[in-house]
């Protein structure tokens, strides 16, 4: 599979995905994801044998590199940290880019190690969905890195 049949095919899993059940520690569409499930699965989907891992496990697989995320491809992961640890604890992804440059952002999010069940995720309105980049938590903003790119991969 070439780099963009890559992307391709990830961009179609996260769209399957869309609307989704957040479930702590999910891992496919019918039971839920967390917001690592979904990277890890999407990236499976699309080729790319990742670890089944958190968000953390996901940073410390990829050969992260600075890059200022105005210039994040789709494809792109963002991860964050923690407020009070600055520990890696969330992962997005950019699920596409608009002709301004503004990205649009896909995870599983809304939910807490307490989303456990369906009935949990619909009490807490965690699910995976789209968000404008810009405006979801840029202060805990670590870093972004191309899982696509040359380099990208470092397994």
């Amino acid at each position: 599979m070439t780099t963009h049949e890559r992307r391709g095919a990830y961009r179609e899993a996260l769209k399957v995905a869309l609307g989704s059940p957040y479930r702590w520690g999910g891992k496919d569409e019918t039971r839920g994801f967390d917001c690592s499930g979904l990277i890890v699965w999407a990236l499976r989907k699309a080729g790319i044998n990742v670890p089944d891992t958190d968000a953390n496990g996901l940073y410390a697989f990829f050969h992260p590199y600075k890059r200022i995320h105005t210039q994040a491809p789709e494809g792109s992961l963002f991860f964050y940290c923690d407020e009070t640890r600055g520990r890696i604890n969330h992962v997005m992804t950019v699920y596409m880019v608009w002709p301004n440059g503004t990205r649009v952002l896909c995870g599983a999010r809304g939910g807490t190690s307490k989303t456990l069940t369906l009935e949990d995720a619909a009490r807490d309105n965690a699910f995976v969905d789209l968000v404008i980049s810009e405006n979801y938590m840029p202060q805990r903003l670590i870093m972004c890195v191309d899982p696509f790119a040359a380099g990208g991969v470092n397994r």
